[in-house]
């Protein structure tokens, strides 16, 4: 699986649309996937390189939360990151 940041999280949005039984989605790849735009700052970046997350990187990262439940891990980096980018 070699898809980008976008697209891996419309995937697993895909997955929940396409089918109820998610037991045979591989959400569990699509989400370790996912965190790999995980930047050092604690948010997320549509490039893996990045040192600092983005508002729209981290706003799509909940979007296979709002469909699965669940949480990212370590939320209070993510927070801190999203403060960081206020103006």
């Amino acid at each position: 699986m070699n898809s980008d940041f976008v697209h891996l999280v419309c995937l697993a949005r895909c997955w929940a649309g396409v089918t109820r039984d998610l037991s045979a989605a591989p959400l569990k790849a699509i989400l370790s996937r996912i965190e790999g735009f995980r930047t050092p700052d604690g948010g997320y970046n549509q490039s893996t390189e990045a040192s600092h997350g983005t508002a729209y990187a981290a706003f799509l990262r909940w979007a296979p939360i709002r469909t699965f439940g669940g949480c990212v891990p370590e939320p209070d980096r993510l927070l801190a990151s999203v403060h960081s980018l206020r103006a």
